[in-house]
């Protein structure tokens, strides 16, 4: 059953009516859009952008109305635009296997216990634009969780997830803290941080330390200070395809230097195909040996012995890019194609 239309609170009575007649119905799949009906998963949007109206009065979606017998048959909810807030009695659905909360006004509080009681078989939770929460936090142990999407939530500051066979997580929003107690199976993670920050730095010291096995890493980033890594940075031994997002937008003197980004080939001993895609507005003018004299790459203590496929978009042939893509090439004993384009791309919001 999906409803999805423009309604607000002040239709609470048809709405309570029609929730009531999907769960008589045995409905396994419930849907309330109660906004504009363009109104999609934040993951489809690039930069965090969404096409909605919210309404002014949220309606208050009637978790009373649910119960341990009647809700049996419900395998799917997808809530957009809705207040929820749990009675104190709220036994649960305990067999859903799919949550989708986009534009849902919910306590920290309330969430947790949501997901507490809907613990044993859910699969698949999508939290979006839900401007209220401060955390995500699930401390019970949600042992089907297998895909995780977080995304654009304003004020949140950490997600803590109690889960141990996690396949792919994607998470779109400033940077905060993920937390996770075991995900020995994640392999596919995408991250794209919308404040500034450096993708080295994140990378050696940020990224949760329970993600040993990720094989598939996209992560975007605003890069606006130089980092270097320590002389042995952490190591991703299972990382095979790195996808890198660099903003970097300097309209004075520009600190940082892409160059630094040659470390990946230390952190990923093992990766077989880099994707480097640069926004570079700065003032920089492109290599000239008359004027900057000849290049000197310094040449790494270990090549790489993995590395087969390169692709570098917004290439300006800016001196600190020169030598980055030299000492790709250098480093590189197995190597068969690098493509380099001064194309720029507009940044995807999940990896292809």
């Amino acid at each position: 059953m999906q409803v999805k239309y423009a309604l607000d609170n002040n239709s609470a009575c048809h709405l309570d009516r029609w929730v009531s007649f999907a769960i008589a119905s045995k409905t396994k799949e419930l849907t309330l859009f109660l906004s504009d009906h363009r109104i999609k998963s934040f993951i489809m949007y690039n930069e965090g952008s969404y096409l909605f109206t919210r309404p002014k009065d949220l309606y208050k979606f009637p978790c009373h109305l649910f119960d341990a017998s009647n809700s049996s048959y419900l395998r799917g909810l997808q809530l957009a635009s809705v207040y929820l807030k749990l009675p104190a009695d709220f036994s649960g659905i305990r067999n859903l296997r799919r949550l989708s909360l986009v534009d849902v006004d919910v306590a920290d509080e309330d969430l947790e216990s949501f997901l507490s009681h809907c613990s044993k078989l859910l699969e698949f939770l999508e939290i979006a634009y839900c401007g209220t929460l401060t955390a995500i936090r699930a401390t019970r142990l949600l042992n089907k969780l297998k895909h995780l999407r977080v995304g654009v939530c304003d004020l949140l500051e950490k997600v803590e997830m109690n889960c141990c066979c996690l396949e792919t997580l994607e998470y779109i929003g400033p940077m905060v803290s993920l937390a996770f107690t075991e995900t020995s199976s994640l392999k596919d993670v995408c991250i794209k941080f919308m404040d500034i920050d450096a993708g080295l730095d994140y990378i050696n010291k940020g990224f949760p330390s329970t993600l040993t096995n990720v094989e598939i890493l996209y992560l975007h980033c605003i890069d606006r200070e130089r980092v270097t890594l320590p002389l042995r940075p952490l190591k991703f031994v299972h990382l095979r395809h790195l996808r890198l997002e660099l903003v970097i937008s300097e309209r004075k003197d520009r600190k940082t230097d892409v160059l630094g980004y040659a470390r990946l080939l230390e952190v990923a001993p093992f990766m077989e195909r880099l994707d480097l895609h640069m926004w570079m507005d700065c003032p920089h003018q492109p290599y000239d040996r008359r004027t900057d004299g000849e290049l000197r790459s310094k040449l790494p203590p270990h090549q790489h012995g993995h590395l087969k496929w390169v692709d570098i978009t917004g290439f300006f042939g800016y001196k600190d890019q020169v030598l980055l893509v030299l000492q790709i090439l250098c480093s590189s004993a197995v190597l068969k194609r690098m493509r380099i384009s001064s194309r720029v791309l507009g940044f995807s919001a999940k990896m292809d």
